[in-house]
């Protein structure tokens, strides 16, 4: 439950562009979450283990594809000015 109301929390701050995360902090809690479910299974806590990790996994894909369009024009401005 705890995990849950910290991922709602994580994106509706997020959302409301209260905490503005960067990629790889987005990719990280989705690793996190991955690790944790993963314990979570070891100890007998199969139901929220494996929607833990599948959260995390979705957290993670989010991470990679939220801000590919800053990715492009950190690359074109890099572009620019080596010219």
């Amino acid at each position: 439950m705890t995990i849950l109301m910290v991922v709602t929390a994580f994106l509706f701050f997020c959302y409301v562009e209260f905490i503005k995360p960067t990629v790889l902090q987005i990719q990280l809690l989705g690793i996190h979450l991955t690790i944790v479910g993963g314990f979570l299974l070891l100890y007998e806590a199969q139901t929220i283990g494996m929607v833990s990790m599948l959260l995390g996994l979705a957290i993670g894909i989010y991470g990679s594809i939220k801000n590919s369009n800053v990715i492009n024009q950190t690359d074109k401005s890099h572009k620019e000015i080596s010219k």
